[in-house]
């Protein structure tokens, strides 16, 4: 919400951003769980989960059908991001966004383009891109050029770790899929799971044969 419009209250603010009538603004808060007594309080006041609920209705009451966005996850609670989540699978829109929250990007983005040395490339999967990205960027933790962040793939391949690497790597792998597996079916990432399952298979047949 506007920094300089954080003073109107809920209902003033929808009045001003979208051309719904008053019954409907009011039945479409509702629905989105402000009650009625809750329609005047100033928008300064509100939670991010609330500012994420309330900025997703006003994209629902005007229906736009292609979305920029750039790190919408930032300022927002979990409880605001899986209510965003939500709202985004349900929305009838193709969306253009930009984030570093690899978990947002893994339950909603289906292709991911990749911009390096003044090109732009698709990349199927969010696995190798996570890896080209981490290469191109150059953004990481660690001296030899992995990432320390729990979602991003080691860049090492399989055949060129230590056990010690090969034992983290599954648990990693391992703690993926249980997460994924715990989440509400449509949220789920079938693909993932499955590439996860086959480079366990690997990693494990590693071990095996010493």
């Amino acid at each position: 919400v506007e920094s300089n419009r954080r003073n109107e209250t809920i209902i003033e603010f929808l009045r001003r951003t979208t051309d719904m009538v008053e019954s409907t603004i009011r039945n479409s808060l509702i629905n989105a769980g402000f009650a009625y007594l809750d329609h005047d309080r100033r928008i300064n006041v509100l939670s991010g989960g609330e500012r994420a609920r309330l900025m997703f209705l006003r994209l629902r009451l005007n229906r736009p059908n292609f979305l920029i966005m750039d790190e919408p996850t930032n300022h927002i609670d979990i409880d605001g991001k899986e209510e965003l989540e939500e709202q985004l699978i349900t929305a009838d829109a193709t969306m253009l966004m930009t984030s570093h929250d690899r978990r947002f990007i893994d339950n909603l983005a289906n292709r991911f383009l990749l911009i390096e040395n003044g090109r732009l490339q698709e990349i199927q999967d969010p696995e190798p891109y996570y890896t080209a990205s981490v290469t191109a960027g150059g953004t990481s933790n660690d001296p030899d050029g992995t990432s320390n962040d729990p979602i991003a793939p080691a860049v090492l391949k399989s055949t060129e770790r230590s056990e010690e690497d090969v034992l983290e790597r599954i648990v990693e792998l391992e703690q993926k899929l249980s997460e994924d597996l715990a989440r509400k079916p449509k949220f789920q990432k079938p693909k993932l799971q499955g590439l996860w399952r086959e480079e366990l298979a690997v990693l494990n047949a590693i071990l095996e044969n010493g």
